[in-house]
């Protein structure tokens, strides 16, 4: 997603860093000491890209905003669980964005135990919030063909119109996780016989596995003409879905913006997560058992299906009617 080795190879400049080394009260081993070693052992093994910016951005917000500079405080629980919870009341946090802190801490601090430059791993003493589940409501099949009408029909560019189509029009068959579908690249759509065309997704959470899709006619047209215009505008990024100011490829910023923008225009909130949703919905109340869907999704464990699974109020009536039968 335009992540580039080159900007995750460094925390923050090293001008910057060698003024923080300078100051007499730092001692101990420096947070970004083994930072490119990190990425490096990372890259080698395959590991996503979006999950080494995601520590790096961690490791930066620890630095600048807790002022935990080495390796030895913020690998102290006391230290770190007292400046997390500090800044969340100040900034009021939601509890999964603590969390979520806490998660990329311990995959930097995990792979520093691994490789024996700390004795142990204390992050996780540091004890996760309690997240409250909000009730996140499905899609209907009105609403998608609502999105899709008015994708269409709003104020854009050429270019804008059919890549938003396109991209919705993926989320709405694959239920494919937004990160995945701005990951692909132009290659990994293959064309097979009889005008076909067949989609290789791969997983964010499924390291190393594919997923298949042969694109029925409906994204198909979308596709072919998405590609005409991008011949058109002579884009040759390798990014499927590119940005119209940039030439780069979209940004999860920029097709956030989208979905907000289309909250607004339509009335009712839109996110690309509510495909994913209504895509397990679909497949459950046509019968599909959870380990099809799950390996659909790309979900490694049936549990999270479960959660995305929304029963229907008609379900819910004929369970009622059965055992109001019961004497």
């Amino acid at each position: 997603m335009g992540t580039s080795l080159e900007k995750l190879g460094q925390i923050l400049p090293e001008n910057q860093l060698c003024i923080f080394e300078s100051d007499e009260s730092f001692s101990g081993d420096a947070l970004w000491k083994y930072w490119s070693e990190f990425v490096k052992h990372y890259v080698r093994e395959g590991k996503s890209l979006v999950t080494i910016s995601n520590v790096r951005d961690t490791l930066k917000f620890v630095i600048l905003r807790l002022k935990i500079m080495t390796v030895e405080a913020c690998n102290n629980p006391n230290i770190l669980r007292e400046a997390l919870y500090e800044e969340k009341e100040k900034r009021n946090w939601s509890p999964s964005t603590l969390n979520t802190y806490r998660k990329n801490l311990n995959t930097y601090f995990k792979w520093l135990e691994d490789m024996e430059y700390i004795q142990e791993n204390k992050i996780m003493k540091v004890r996760k919030c309690k997240e409250i589940m909000n009730e996140q409501r499905t899609l209907t099949e009105d609403q998608v063909k609502l999105i899709r009408m008015q994708i269409v029909n709003r104020r854009q560019t050429r270019l804008e119109r059919w890549r938003n189509d396109l991209f919705v029009a993926f989320l709405a068959f694959t239920g494919a996780r937004p990160c995945e579908l701005l990951s692909i690249q132009c290659i990994d759509i293959k064309k097979v016989e009889k005008g076909g065309y067949k989609l290789v997704i791969k997983g964010k959470k499924q390291k190393g596995r594919l997923r298949y899709y042969t694109l029925p006619s409906w994204i198909r047209d979308s596709y072919e003409m998405y590609l005409l215009k991008r011949q058109e505008l002579k884009r040759e990024e390798p990014n499927l879905f590119v940005s119209s100011s940039k030439r780069t490829g979209w940004t999860d910023k920029g097709m956030r913006g989208l979905f907000k923008r289309l909250s607004n225009e339509i009335g009712f909130n839109v996110n690309a997560y509510a495909f994913r949703r209504y895509v397990a919905t679909k497949l459950n109340s046509e019968g599909k058992n959870l380990e099809d869907i799950a390996n659909y999704l790309g979900h490694t464990r049936i549990s999270t299906t479960k959660r995305y699974i929304e029963r229907s109020c008609a379900l819910t009536n004929e369970c009622a009617e059965v055992m109001g039968m019961v004497d």
